[in-house]
Formats: C-alpha cells, structure tokens, sequence
C-alpha cells in the first residue's frame, strides 16, 4: 500500500512539473499583444511572460486550496478562506496606494490614468501569488458554500 502511494505521488509530481514547466514556456512566445500594457510611465513586461508567471502560481496555490478543502473541516475552511481574502486584499491594497502615490507624484493629470495603472500594477505583480490567492479564497467559500460541508467533517462519530 505505501509503495502504491509513493508512486501515485511521484507520479503526480511529475505531471505537475511538466505542467508548470509547459506554462512558463509560453514566456518565450512573442505575440502582437505584447506592448499594450502601457501608459505614461511606460511599458509592462511582455504580456505572455505575465501571463505565464500567473499560471504557475496558480498551478501552485489552486491544488494546495484543494487539497486543503478535501481534507480540513468546514470551519477551518472558512477561516482559511476569510484569512486568504482578507491577507491578499491587503496586499492588493498596498500596491494600489503605492500606485496611486507613485501616480500622484508625477502625473499632471492624476485622473486620466489613475485607473489604469493601478490595474495594470495590480496585474504585472508576480512576485508573490496576491491573485491567485484571492481566487483560491473565493473558490474556497464558493465550495464550501455549494456543498455545504459540515463542521465536524473527519472528527469522530458521536456515541450514543
């Protein structure tokens, strides 16, 4: 039985490498949409490198929100959710406040592009998995609404 699991899980590794190895490849790929993300202050990088590094991430943290739904409680569940959205709302807020106080500073017309570099901010941020994390969250809350998991889910029957 553990040798079972041990190549089930080797095998499993192995696809989700090749997976994350086929989604950061599409980096190298140059396609006309690859300047529109740009303003006043300049260009984003490649939209296909963008792209690729927001599926890897969601590779990484999307089967770790499943996993962790199959296997916790309800209740945890829905902490983990709320601490998820509440933590990568947070950050989010920060590179918006940053963008607009990097907008403000040297933009003559603050309200033309205020909008769009704040997105475009948000978007090109792939040091850390902010969006992805906040879509594992919603997932999160959106099945264990949808299912309606129980809070005692995997503690001990109750005896009689």
């Amino acid at each position: 039985m553990i040798v079972r699991r041990i190549g089930f899980a080797a095998i499993t590794l192995s696809i989700w490498a090749l997976l994350v190895r086929a989604v950061l490849g599409v980096a190298t790929h140059r396609t006309d949409w690859d300047g529109v993300l740009c303003g006043p202050w300049g260009c984003t990088p490649p939209l296909s490198v963008i792209l690729a590094c927001h599926a890897a991430w969601a590779l990484t943290v999307f089967p770790a929100a499943a996993f962790a739904w199959r296997h916790l409680p309800g209740s945890a569940v829905i902490h983990l959710a709320k601490c998820l959205a509440f933590g990568s709302s947070f950050v989010l807020t920060v590179i918006a406040t940053f963008a607009i106080y990097s907008h403000l500073r040297v933009e003559l017309r603050p309200a033309r592009y205020l909008g769009q570099r704040v997105a475009v901010d948000a978007l090109a941020y792939v040091d850390l998995p902010v969006l992805e994390i906040l879509f594992a969250a919603s997932f999160l809350g959106v099945a264990n609404a949808i299912f309606k998991r129980s809070a005692n889910r995997g503690a001990p029957p109750k005896t009689a």
